[in-house]
């Protein structure tokens, strides 16, 4: 029997992490399921006609002042102006590219924030073929590096601060992720996968939202995922949260245990849908009270889409999943995956705190851990103090 060491040695192995990701994948797939089933229900009880709407939509328990009546839930408000502008992370292909895409269609100047501005110009270029006239712009942008979300903020601000006409940014969307088969820090010492899906989307959103603030309807729409569901804890004191908030850690990120794929994804997507929640009861709720200038936060989970996120994994284990998911009829092209992003984007004013899911202005509630209003604050205040010097 292996024990210390030798254990340790054994689960960081390939074939370790490759069961760990066959493992949760399995767990997901149930997730994904259910998630589709409470659409499914929801439907049933909104055509049956024996549901109230604003209880049974919202992403968490609402409270008042939360969200707007029935008529202004789940509504897609199609009209935009050409000088209006925003910003889409991880747009360079899969999800992110579909949906700068469907905004560029619809009039708005869309910036894509990609870690690659060469794979960035290339969508441009291919949104601009399809659409004649889309106004589309690529900037560098590596969220696990918050130097280079702080440049990418302070040169928006600069460029949207001397566009004539102005094009204020009305929406930033949170889209950019990546799984990590084996542990990666960053140059700050954090694990990359929570670097690039979770903190540098806080730090992004903290430093563009002056600019939000400036401007009407402003919203922020993180991509979040049926994964979180399978999270069952998270720790957010910071050595944790930056080793990945998988385990408690007692002193610092390099002390943390085994790495397992798997739980890293799903507990930053955990972190997404804690913030979106956070958002809405800061930006939205609390200052609608105070009648001053809000500013809106959905999040949105395509489902399972089949895009490059899972390029790391294995090819065999990622094409027997793929395989599964189209045999069920759950995996999604990045089109059809980003309809539930343009529904929490595109969401009529006053809609804000929901997660949507399905598309067709479906939502659903969270898990009962992303809607624990003590762990949100307390992920929103060790975030902000892991980037109190930027």
């Amino acid at each position: 029997m292996a024990t210390g060491d030798g254990l340790h040695s054994w689960r960081d192995t390939q074939f370790y992490r490759k069961l760990n990701l066959f493992y949760v994948g399995i767990i997901w797939a149930l997730y994904l399921v259910q998630s589709h089933l409470m659409v499914l229900w929801n439907d049933f009880k909104r055509n049956d006609g024996c549901r109230s709407p604003s209880t049974d939509d919202a992403a968490c328990e609402p409270k008042e002042g939360d969200i707007d009546a029935m008529g202004h839930q789940g509504q897609r408000n199609e009209g935009c102006s050409p000088s209006y502008s925003c910003i889409v992370t991880g747009a360079s292909s899969g999800i992110g590219k579909a949906v700068a895409e469907e905004l560029a269609a619809k009039g708005f100047y869309v910036i894509l924030g990609c870690v690659s501005p060469q794979r960035g110009l290339e969508a441009a270029e291919e949104i601009q073929r399809k659409h004649k006239g889309a106004a589309v712009e690529v900037r560098a942008l590596d969220l696990s590096s918050p130097a280079s979300v702080v440049s990418f903020a302070n040169n928006i601000a600069l460029s949207l601060g001397a566009a004539v006409p102005p094009r204020p940014l009305v929406l930033l969307i949170n889209n950019a992720a990546v799984i990590k088969i084996k542990r990666t820090w960053t140059e700050e010492g954090r694990d990359y996968v929570m670097a690039t899906n979770y903190l540098g989307s806080f730090l992004l959103s903290r430093e563009l939202l002056p600019l939000l603030e400036k401007a009407p309807r402003a919203r922020i729409v993180n991509v979040c995922s049926f994964t979180h569901r399978a999270v069952s804890a998270l720790y957010t004191d910071e050595p944790s949260l930056a080793a990945g908030g998988v385990y408690p850690v007692s002193s610092s990120a390099s002390t943390a245990g085994t790495y397992m794929p798997g739980f890293g994804y799903q507990t930053t997507k955990l972190c997404n849908t804690l913030f979106t929640n956070e958002l809405h009861r800061r930006l939205f709720v609390e200052r609608r009270k105070l009648q001053s200038p809000v500013v809106s936060a959905n999040a949105a989970d395509p489902g399972a889409v089949d895009t490059n996120l899972l390029r790391e994994v294995p090819v065999g284990l990622r094409k027997f999943g793929m395989l599964v998911l189209a045999a069920l009829g759950l995996l999604k092209s990045p089109a059809e995956g980003a309809n539930a992003v343009i529904d929490a984007a595109l969401a009529n004013e006053g809609t804000s705190g929901l997660y949507y899911f399905g598309g067709k202005g479906r939502h659903l509630k969270g898990s009962q851990l992303a809607c624990n209003e003590e762990l949100g604050r307390n992920l929103w205040e060790t975030s902000s103090r892991m980037f109190h010097s930027h």
